[in-house]
C-alpha cells in the first residue's frame, strides 16, 4: 500500500508539475506571501475575535449576517428574519447578506462564522481577486512581471481596501477581474471560459453589492465589445 502511495504522490507532483500554471507558482506565492505578510493582525485572533478588525459596518452588519446565517443552516433552518440589527428586519431575500452565496453555506456548515472566520474570508477573496488580476494582466501583456505588479497593485488598493468594511462591495470588486478575463478568454474561444464566466457571474449576482452588480453590464458590456475587436 505504501509503495501505491508513493506511486500516486509521485504521478499527482508530476502532473502538478506539467500543468501549464506551472510557471505562475513563482509569482502566486510571492503575492500570497506579500499579501499574508501585510495584513497577519488581521488574519489570525484569539477565540474567535482579529487580532486588528476591519472596524464599523463589518462587525455590526455583514460578520453578524454571517454568523446568523451560520447558525441557521447548523440547525436546519432557512434564516428568514434577522432578530439582531434595526430592531429586527426581514432577512430572506435582503440582497447584503451573502444568503445565496455558495461560499456562504460551505463555511457555514463545514467551519462555523465567528468574526475572526467572516474576516480571513473577506482578505482570502481580496487574494483571490489580485490572482484574477494577475492573470488578466498577463493574458494582455505576457509578462508575469506584468502581472505581477498589477496584482499587488489591485491588492494593495485604497480604493477596496477602504472599503474593506462592506463584505459585497470588495466580492463584487475581487470578482471583476476573473469576469474581464473570462469574457477575454471566450472571445478568443477558450473552451474553459464559458463555464468560469458563468460561474463568476453568479456568484457576482447573489453576494456582490447590489449597485455594482446593476452598474457591471456597462463595464462587461464595453470590455467585451473591446475584446471581439
Amino acid at each position: 500500500p505504501r509503495s501505491h502511495l508513493r506511486r500516486g504522490l509521485a504521478r499527482l507532483s508530476a502532473g502538478l508539475l506539467n500543468l501549464p500554471l506551472r510557471r505562475h507558482f513563482v509569482a502566486l506565492g510571492a503575492l500570497s506571501l506579500l499579501h499574508v505578510a501585510v495584513f497577519i493582525r488581521s488574519l489570525h485572533g484569539v477565540k474567535g475575535v482579529p487580532a486588528l478588525a476591519i472596524p464599523y459596518d463589518f462587525f455590526n452588519s455583514y460578520a453578524r449576517f454571517l454568523m446568523y446565517i451560520s447558525d441557521c443552516l447548523r440547525i436546519r433552518a432557512l434564516p428568514i428574519w434577522f432578530p439582531y440589527g434595526h430592531g429586527g428586519t426581514p432577512f430572506f431575500v435582503n440582497p447584503q447578506s451573502q444568503l445565496w452565496s455558495p461560499v456562504t453555506w460551505i463555511v457555514s456548515l463545514l467551519v462555523e462564522y465567528d468574526p475572526l472566520v467572516a474576516q480571513q474570508q473577506q482578505f482570502l477573496f481580496i487574494l483571490f481577486g489580485s490572482m484574477g488580476a494577475y492573470f488578466l494582466a498577463h493574458s494582455l501583456w505576457a509578462r508575469r512581471s506584468a502581472g505581477l505588479l498589477a496584482a499587488i497593485a489591485f491588492n494593495f488598493t485604497s480604493a477596496r481596501l477602504c472599503n474593506a468594511q462592506h463584505m459585497d462591495i470588495v466580492t463584487a470588486f475581487s470578482l471583476f477581474p476573473w469576469i474581464f478575463l473570462a469574457i477575454r478568454k471566450l472571445a478568443q474561444g477558450h473552451r474553459l471560459a464559458a463555464p468560469l464566466l458563468g460561474a463568476a457571474l453568479g456568484l457576482l449576482v447573489v453576494s456582490g453589492y447590489p449597485g455594482v452588480v446593476l452598474l457591471s453590464p456597462l463595464w462587461f458590456g464595453a470590455w467585451a465589445a473591446w475584446s471581439m475587436v
